[in-house]
């Protein structure tokens, strides 16, 4: 749901809720691969240094351990920076960030079906 919500934005007009909601399209599918995987996940919403922690088999996982802490950190600027004076410090733009969940959505989603037979 959060990637439909990010691709819905007029990403020139609310940039900030694109890279948020692109974020926590990527984050909820890593939650979801890492429950499946290791059996637990943390509930209380801490566990977002951990967007990036995949197992190894994950596939191009190290593509991965650098692209999603960087939908974290611009997702960190877009909900709670003064935005005027952080934005610059994006290297990414929203489409970017909306095409990398897209592509992450879909490697979750191959990697729970090849490996663990779950249809998302």
């Amino acid at each position: 749901m959060h990637y439909v919500d990010a691709s819905a934005v007029d990403a020139g007009a609310n940039p900030r809720s694109v890279y948020s909601r692109a974020y926590y399209a990527a984050y909820n599918a890593s939650k979801a691969v890492r429950y499946v995987v290791r059996g637990f996940v943390s509930l209380r919403g801490d566990d977002h240094k951990k967007v990036a922690d995949l197992p190894g088999n994950f596939p191009d996982v190290d593509s991965w351990v650098s692209k999603l802490p960087l939908l974290y950190e611009h997702r960190l600027r877009a909900d709670y920076d003064n935005w005027s004076d952080t934005s610059a410090e994006n290297v990414l733009a929203p489409a970017d960030c909306l095409a990398i969940a897209a592509a992450f959505l879909n490697a979750a989603e191959q990697f729970l079906l090849l490996d663990y037979g779950l249809k998302v």
